[in-house]
């Protein structure tokens, strides 16, 4: 009998981590370079899935709302493009910025973004030591691109990367006009990111939370024993 409780006990004590994790906070690994230089492959990301409403487990879509993503902020959200994986059962989520939000008016202006017709300030960053442990990306691509400072789309100023000469950014001449609980999210490297300028909008309800801290970062695994990114244990992420 004393087993059994035992037993028990470690069951409900797994069950309150899982409920927990599935619906209050939860971590997302980085896969691709889609948010380089903010978030690298093999980042470990810790998401705040209570930020704009509660989701149960099993659950794509929030039962409760109370808020509502802001520009700026690096967004979890269900791919509007692919709604489920593995034999629809678990949807797949992908991570961006959000660049517009409900009645905003964005464009890109000789890739410059937008915003209700005022464009970002943009500084050229000489110093690219950011961009030193990218084990993953070719590096011949990664210095065909500029290493910019974008300050205005967010509270705080964030890096982006873009084509030095042409690339998508610099060609693109749509405007979007945001709808009503929609979103238009990009990746920070700007060039290289398959986003809501080729998908459309998101939908607010299709947020499972905001990322608000790297916790650290895997460059790769030797055999057992993963290697870490030096300097980015628990960062926080700004917007």
């Amino acid at each position: 009998m004393r087993f059994l409780k035992e037993i028990k006990d470690i069951a409900i004590i797994f069950l309150i981590i899982f409920v927990l994790r599935s619906s209050f906070i939860n971590w997302y690994e980085i896969p691709t370079g889609s948010m380089i230089p903010t978030l690298k492959i093999g980042d470990h990301v810790v998401v705040n899935k209570l930020e704009y409403g509660l989701m149960l487990p099993f659950m794509s879509s929030r039962i409760a709302s109370w808020n509502s993503a802001k520009r700026g902020e690096i967004i979890v959200f269900r791919d509007p493009e692919e709604k489920t994986f593995w034999g629809n059962i678990m949807p797949r989520n992908l991570i961006k910025r959000v660049v517009g939000v409900e009645g905003d008016r964005i464009q890109f202006i000789n890739g410059v973004l937008s915003i209700n017709n005022v464009p970002v300030k943009e500084e050229l960053i000489l110093d690219r030591s950011i961009l030193d442990d990218l084990e993953l990306v070719d590096r011949k691509k990664l210095n065909n691109k500029e290493l910019i400072m974008e300050s205005g789309a967010s509270e705080k100023p964030h890096y982006i990367l873009r084509q030095r000469f042409g690339g998508r950014t610099n060609s693109d001449n749509r405007v979007w006009e945001i709808p009503k609980g929609k979103l238009l999210v990009v990746g920070d490297n700007r060039d290289d990111s398959l986003d809501g300028r080729f998908w459309g909008y998101v939908n607010q309800n299709d947020l499972y939370g905001r990322a608000f801290m790297i916790t650290y970062s895997i460059t790769k695994w030797d055999i057992i024993i993963p290697e870490f990114r030096k300097g980015r244990w628990f960062l926080t992420l700004t917007h």
